[in-house]
């Protein structure tokens, strides 16, 4: 079941143009890009946000301009989050959830 915590335009996002089930919703970071549990490769991180991005721009392309937006940014965020020294302590919480 989709979780109270998503706002709409995740639910827009992640359900309806990424294909996650709702049963799981809100999606960790792995899951939402599509990549293994604790993937560290930067490359397979950066193709996977690429094509994310790109999806979302193909996707919004008659949608609400701020879904896109938020959906991108959110991305950005998400890249950061996975991309920088700092992931281990994203990781500890990933491992805490699962």
């Amino acid at each position: 079941m989709v979780q109270d915590s998503l706002v709409g335009w995740q639910r827009r996002v992640f359900v309806g143009w990424f294909g996650i089930p709702e049963a799981e919703c809100p999606p960790n970071l792995y899951r939402l890009l599509e990549l293994r549990m604790f993937e560290s490769d930067t490359s397979t991180i950066q193709r996977s946000l690429h094509q994310r991005r790109a999806l979302v721009h193909a996707m919004g392309v008659d949608q609400d301009p701020s879904d896109v937006q938020a959906a991108i940014t959110f991305l950005d965020s998400v890249g950061a989050s996975l991309l920088t020294p700092e992931k281990s302590s994203h990781t500890t919480t990933i491992c805490a959830r699962v």
